[in-house]
Formats: C-alpha cells, structure tokens, sequence
C-alpha cells in the first residue's frame, strides 16, 4: 500500500498520514484531539505508539507525520528482509 501511497503523492499535502485497515474502528475525531494535545513541533518525524508491546507500533494504525512518511519511502528498500517480527511497522521504528 505505501507504494500506491507515494505514487499519489496526497500525502504531502498534509502534517500527518493515517493508514488504517479495513477491519480496524477508527475514530477521526478522536485521533485529531489526541494530536491537538501532542502539540509537535512542524518538521518533526514522529509516528504515533499505537500498542504496549514490542516496538509499540502496529499495523492496524499507522499514525506519521509527513516528515516521517518522507524518510520512510525513501529509505524503505534498505528495510533488513529476513526473520523478523513485523511488516513495515517493524521497519518504521527503526
């Protein structure tokens, strides 16, 4: 999907990117409150902790800042292929 991602190119129009799967409740409201309060500073690469366990980030919400997203897509074939736990949320914590 994140190739699909970078190909449109939508998401440099914006601070932040949500991917979120199709069998996951996710409430838009409560999101933009939750960042309101982070209060993260413009330019900053950040993605949101989404879960108490592991590396904290997983793939049902991905919350990034376009920064981050940024730094993502360009680096993501560097990603170690192999014998892991995870997808790309293990790669984006990295």
């Amino acid at each position: 999907i994140w190739g699909e991602v970078a190909a449109k190119g939508e998401w440099k129009k914006y601070d932040w990117t949500v991917k979120v799967d199709a069998d996951a409740v996710f409430l838009p409201n409560r999101l933009k409150m939750h960042l309101d309060k982070l209060r993260v500073p413009l330019g900053s690469r950040v993605y949101i902790e989404n879960v108490n366990y592991q590396f904290k980030f997983m793939g049902a919400l991905e919350v990034l800042t376009r920064e981050a997203l940024e730094v993502y897509l360009a680096r993501s074939k560097e990603c170690i292929r192999g014998k892991h736990e995870g997808g790309e949320d293990f790669f984006m914590k990295g």
